[in-house]
């Protein structure tokens, strides 16, 4: 109810609003006439002609000024707009302005040649040219006057002299005045020739009076009148009438001038104002779906993609808010698609048992799951928009550290390593990849640190390794065991028989336990080299030199062929020249045995500076390595051969790992094996 009564009362304030302008304006019309007609008319009108004339000026002036007030406010009100950036003004307003420009063109040049016509054109017409031939006119028509006053005076003497009258002449005489004399019969009786024009029902009467001897006395007046033909009459009445009406409007010239350029103006203005109307209507016309559109695309933008815009059009724009239409549903099933697949993502990786870190490219944390917040002892609204610096305040690792301080993030290289770590009062060991994430064209988007804990998986693998290591030891031991138990027990027979071969037999019996007890000996010497690794000592050497020391060693063995693959120039590499050298004689004797002394053997060398990888391959020509033999090859006390001890490849694969790197076997073509070696080119 309120709101009812406030609109009503809006109503009424904007009527008496309207009332009181009304008002205003009828006063401003009123004064100003009155002002103008009293104190700046023409001298030459009348006070009517003056008060219409100041009335019309001050309707024009008055509609002149309420049509610059409704263009001016239409005109205010869109730049307004525009500055508040209301939607859809700017395109509102260069429509308008392309519709004012077009339109106020022609019509200012029409105004103004209009302008210069008409008041050219009423110039010439209160020209002297043409108000000449109107005077001469006059002239003429008064010098017949005057010829025919002065031919009726000659006339009258004529008369007073008794001479007979012309025919159309009449002649009177008077010895006193008459009671209605004429002026010239009054001059005449006062002694002096007279002569006048009367106008009688629209015929002039030329008349002339003289003084005349009556009986001898100068007493009477002789009076001659003479009629001009009617159409004379006529003509010379309409030449007058006429000359009177072009010196009134003469009079007029400069009020119908100023007049004619306000009206002109007037209706200039009103063509502009209608105009300017058309014009904002067609633009609002126009503007109206691009407005709706462009509200829409501000509502996507801010995230609402429940909109759908229903405009009616069968032009382009039409078409393009059916594209528009189209293309929010197809944003909308996309985003429903991408936070189903990011749930179904998010879910997989707060499960993953696996710890998952993401950095973006300043190295603060956008992501740590729950694993990751185990693992490091943190919680995730701690860490999240923190450096990962934070993270590592949690953690006391050596390896850790130094494997941070030699990241370079502008210069990144994907790394995989495992560190043991203090966090909080446990022993961890873990193993920590780290890779860039990039974007479809190859921009860096951040990095993916991604953390297991293989602490159990290091317990575990060291009690299977333990176990297998007993259970290999306990049947390397079996072995020779046996025929030294054979052999003994052949002996102690031997000597209970008193065999007469008991010496032959001592020696052989003996013979074979001592070289039992040496392959014991052999077997428990490897076992200690595997149990007490010496301690790698890296130092910065070039690579060529241990692969040139292998060819010169192996390339002296008859019917062995050792070729080296390598560039001129290789990076310095940080390694103990003395254990890869270890590692390369391994995989050169296991290579010769398989191809029985006869065969080729190609080394290929390789560095990759952004990887921080060096790559070395050992291929041979030999049978090569059954597939099944493959995953074991590298298990301490597993060999392919009768009398390996299965620790030659084990203490390889050791020295490598110790390095921080990685060997495998894979086939070669045509045949043989390739045994591939990558190793860190500096120290990670």
């Amino acid at each position: 109810m309120s709101d009812e009564l406030t609109l009503e009362q809006r109503l009424i304030r904007r009527r008496k609003k309207r009332v009181a302008l009304i008002a205003l304006s009828l006063l401003y019309v009123a004064s100003a006439t009155a002002a103008g007609a009293f104190f700046y008319g023409f001298e030459a009108l009348s006070l009517v002609s003056n008060l219409v004339f100041f009335f019309l000026l001050n309707i024009n002036v008055l509609a002149l000024f309420w049509l610059i007030y409704f263009v001016v406010r239409n005109i205010v009100r869109l730049v307004l707009e525009r500055r508040r950036g209301v939607i859809g003004t700017r395109f509102k307003a260069k429509v308008v302005g392309i519709f004012l420009i077009l339109i106020a063109i022609p019509i200012v040049l029409l105004f103004v040649v209009a302008s210069l016509l008409g008041a050219n054109y009423i110039d010439r017409f209160f020209s002297p040219e043409f108000k000449k031939p109107i005077e001469k006119t006059i002239v003429i028509a008064q010098a017949l006057y005057d010829n025919e006053r002065d031919r009726v005076l000659a006339v009258a003497e004529m008369a007073r002299d008794g001479k007979e009258l012309p025919p159309g002449y009449k002649s009177t005489s008077y010895a006193e005045m008459p009671e209605n004399a004429s002026s010239s019969v009054r001059a005449a009786f006062k002694g002096e020739p007279a002569d006048e024009v009367l106008s009688d029902g629209g015929v002039d009467v030329i008349r002339a009076a003289l003084p005349a001897d009556i009986y001898g006395e100068k007493t009477g007046v002789i009076v001659v009148d003479t009629t001009l033909p009617i159409g004379v009459t006529r003509d010379i009445e309409l030449i007058s009438t006429a000359y009177e009406d072009y010196l009134h409007l003469e009079a007029f010239s400069t009020p119908l001038k100023l007049n004619y350029v306000m009206i002109l103006a007037f209706f200039t203005l009103i063509i502009v104002f209608t105009s300017l109307w058309v014009a904002i209507r067609i633009a609002t016309w126009m503007t109206e779906p691009v407005k709706v559109l462009a509200q829409a695309t501000e509502d996507v933008a801010a995230g609402n993609l429940s909109v759908e815009v229903h405009v009616k059009s069968q032009d382009e724009i039409g078409m393009l808010i059916q594209s528009f239409n189209k293309m929010v549903v197809e944003i909308r099933e996309g985003r429903n698609s991408l936070e189903h697949a990011y749930s179904n993502l998010d879910n997989i990786v707060r499960n993953i048992q696996s710890g998952v870190v993401s950095l973006d490219t300043h190295g603060r944390v956008l992501l740590i799951n729950d694993s990751a917040c185990r693992i490091f002892g943190v919680s995730a609204r701690e860490m999240i928009g923190k450096p990962y610096i934070s993270v590592l305040e949690q953690i006391e690792s050596e390896e850790l550290h130094k494997m941070v301080h030699s990241l370079n993030l502008k210069a990144f290289k994907n790394i995989e390593q495992e560190v043991r770590a203090h966090v909080g009062k446990r022993m961890l060991h873990l193993r920590i990849a780290m890779t860039e994430l990039k974007g479809p064209r190859g921009g860096m988007l951040g990095f993916l640190v991604v953390v297991d804990d293989i602490t159990e998986i290091i317990k575990a693998q060291r009690a299977l390794a333990w176990q297998e290591v007993a259970r290999r030891m306990a049947h390397e031991i079996k072995n020779p065991l046996t025929p030294i138990q054979l052999n003994t027990e052949r002996m102690v027979r031997k000597w209970r028989k008193k065999d007469k071969d008991f010496d032959n037999i001592f020696e052989s019996s003996s013979k074979a336990i001592i070289e039992e007890v040496q392959a014991l000996k052999a077997l428990v010497n490897e076992f200690s080299k595997l149990g007490r690794m010496p301690e790698i000592k890296r130092k910065a050497m070039d690579v060529s030199v241990i692969i040139n020391s292998m060819r010169n060693l192996y390339g002296s063995i008859k019917g062995l062929d050792v070729r080296v693959e390598m560039p001129e120039h290789l990076p310095e590499a940080h390694l103990d020249a003395e254990q890869i050298k270890r590692v390369l004689i391994n995989l050169f004797d296991n290579a010769i045995e398989a191809m029985d002394k006869k065969g080729v053997i190609t080394i290929t060398v390789s560095a990759d500076g952004k990887s921080n990888l060096l790559y070395i391959e050992v291929a041979d020509t030999g049978p090569g390595i059954a597939d099944s033999d493959k995953e074991k090859l590298f298990a301490p006390y597993y060999s392919t051969k009768k009398d390996g001890s299965g620790l030659g490849l084990a203490i390889a694969e050791r020295i490598v790992a110790e390095h921080g790197g990685s060997i495998s076997v894979e086939d070669n073509s045509p045949t043989g094996s390739v045994f591939n070696i990558s190793l860190p080119i500096l120290p990670v």
